[in-house]
């Protein structure tokens, strides 16, 4: 009975209570910091694989791109010795990729002097 009686005149004393509020403060919030601190180290795990992965695929589509140009310019070229028609001509695989095509060098470029002649020529009757 005085041991009971002890406990409860330390708990009412104010500086006991707030000392007793402040730790469970700190445990709670330290159980909850190494919770995410463990979901911060899977998330960084599973980035990293991710990046790994998306490495890997740009350079097969790379590599695909690379074979697909590969295949187009061999069949477009007329000194080949099996002329084929491709699948998908060069110029569009040009297109698809967002290349620009490369100028022929029979084909001189446009002149600006050619194209203010090609307006004036237009006339509305």
């Amino acid at each position: 009975m005085e041991a009971l009686r002890r406990l409860v005149s330390a708990a009412t004393k104010s500086e006991n209570v707030v000392s007793a509020l402040l730790l469970g403060s700190f445990a709670a919030l330290a159980f909850h910091s190494s919770e995410q601190q463990c979901e911060i180290d899977a998330l960084e795990a599973e980035k990293a694989s991710i990046r790994a992965a998306v490495s890997t695929m740009s350079s097969t589509m790379w590599a695909c791109r690379e074979d697909l140009f590969a295949l187009a310019s061999a069949a477009d070229d007329p000194s080949s010795s099996s002329p084929q028609q491709p699948s998908i001509p060069l110029s569009r695989l040009r297109a698809i990729y967002g290349e620009e095509e490369p100028p022929s060098p029979s084909s001189p470029p446009p002149s600006a002097s050619g194209e203010v002649a090609a307006r004036e020529s237009i006339s509305i009757a």
